[in-house]
């Protein structure tokens, strides 16, 4: 099978191929509210260098977007579950700056 068999339905349009937007329009659907706000957070936190652990956050970016980047560029966007390990990535990464802002070490970042 070929990546050219599969349809993709995004935003109310079948599509006879797959897209490369599928997989971003997915992930923000598909995640809830709470985690997209929290997402915009970190990335708040992280972008005003609050949060200097560049090593951790070099860590926790670079491979999901590398695996988005290549997911998108498959062409066969048969679901979401696809990018799920993106979840697991971000979900630490949100971690940080919630430590950070509530009061934890100055990195953000601590071992149990």
């Amino acid at each position: 099978m070929t990546a050219d068999f599969y349809t993709s339905y995004v935003l109310g349009k079948i599509y006879a191929h797959g897209i490369w937007f599928y997989f971003p329009v997915a992930f923000a659907i598909k995640s809830t509210l709470a985690f997209l706000v929290l997402m915009l957070l970190a990335a708040v936190v992280i972008a005003t260098r609050r949060l200097n652990c560049w090593r951790e956050i070099l860590f926790l970016t670079i491979p999901p977007f590398f695996f988005l980047l290549v997911a998108m560029s498959v062409g066969m966007n048969i679901g979401v579950r696809h990018i799920l390990p993106l979840y697991v990535f971000f979900s630490v990464l949100i971690g940080g700056p919630h430590g950070l802002l509530s009061g934890g070490t100055r990195d953000g970042f601590t071992l149990l």
